[in-house]
């Protein structure tokens, strides 16, 4: 009977331990760890002009790639950004991620452009972004060379478009084309193209250290209708890829607007050609002036005899032009043409 109890002790404890064990959970390994816990997983993001490129590293591949943190793409490589500071998140097949941050600078922002603007013609400068540069006036049709020629009198806007598709712009206006500035003293005239001559539009007034003469010899008179000088000094006087006009050069422009009192009407100030011929006198070989409002006679180029040379004449009211030969000594004003 003793022996009986025992064993029933006995088995009572080992089934106890059983299902103790049971209760314990038996086979199960419990929770699974946190992949993400100590994940080698990582992101390096770098940006050239308007593009960023992500590579990551670690984790459990494949990877996806985001720059606002609910987008993700299978390749990490994001194009045409607005330049700004981005979050870039890699996420791998267990879900980790891990992010960086990448400035996406304005690849466009010194990209600027200048241009020179006279004589009908536009010389543009570029500075900043990347070259190569091309150009246009008209923001369709572009040129790798930076000066526009014969270009007609009109309000532009000259852009400058670079490697990156950036572009800059500067305003071009009508009055700008029609000038011509005289490096020599930093004066700037009116020109105006007549035909196929190209003319000055204002009467020349450069300063000269001898036969420079102002109307009755008063100094504002030169600012205020041009100097006039001698023949000689005309030779010389015309500014850099300028000259004074031949007798020739004359007849073409007269011939050009219809000859003789046509022409005139349309050569004095407010006539049609925008000669802007004012009627503003003559230094005579006395040295006393003369024909103010009634008259206006420049030099031409040519000799008459060893002591004459041509001029051209608008007479008053516009009523006559003419070619005649003048004391070289003379005082006469000088309008340039455009070689």
């Amino acid at each position: 009977m003793k022996q009986n109890l025992l064993t029933f002790f006995f088995s009572a404890l080992v089934l106890t331990a059983v299902l103790s064990l049971s209760s314990c959970g038996g086979d199960d390994d419990g929770p699974a760890p946190d992949p993400c816990l100590n994940t080698d997983l990582a992101v390096t993001a770098t940006s050239d002009v308007f593009d960023i490129t992500a590579v990551a590293t670690g984790g459990e591949t494949p990877y996806e790639f985001s720059i606002d943190g609910s987008t993700f793409q299978s390749n990490g490589t994001f194009e045409d950004l607005d330049p700004k500071e981005y979050t870039v998140t890699v996420k791998d097949a267990n879900a980790c991620t891990s992010t960086t941050k990448v400035t996406v600078e304005d690849a466009c922002a010194d990209l600027a452009v200048t241009a020179a603007v006279e004589e009908y013609t536009v010389e543009a400068t570029a500075t900043g972004g990347t070259a190569p540069y091309e150009y246009s006036l008209d923001g369709t049709t572009f040129q790798t060379t930076t000066t526009f020629s014969d270009v007609a009198a009109a309000n532009y806007t000259l852009t400058v478009k670079d490697a990156n598709a950036c572009t800059a712009t500067v305003a071009v206006t009508a009055s700008d084309l029609e000038t011509l500035l005289d490096e020599r003293d930093g004066q700037r005239y009116n020109i105006v193209k007549i035909g196929d001559q190209i003319w000055m539009a204002e009467n020349l007034n450069i300063a000269s250290d001898t036969a420079r003469y102002c109307y009755n010899g008063v100094a504002a008179n030169c600012d205020s209708y041009g100097a006039m000088y001698s023949w000689y000094a005309a030779q010389v006087a015309a500014p850099d890829g300028w000259h004074l006009p031949s007798k020739a050069e004359w007849d073409e422009l007269e011939t050009e607007l219809g000859g003789n009192s046509i022409a005139a009407e349309k050569l004095v100030v407010g006539g049609s050609s925008g000669f802007e011929g004012a009627l503003v006198g003559r230094r005579k070989e006395d040295n006393t002036y003369a024909g103010l409002d009634a008259v206006v006679i420049y030099w031409a180029s040519n000799e008459s005899s060893d002591t004459d040379a041509q001029n051209f004449i608008l007479q008053e009211d516009a009523a006559s032009v003419n070619i005649a030969g003048s004391d070289k000594d003379r005082g006469l004003y000088i309008r340039c043409v455009k070689n």
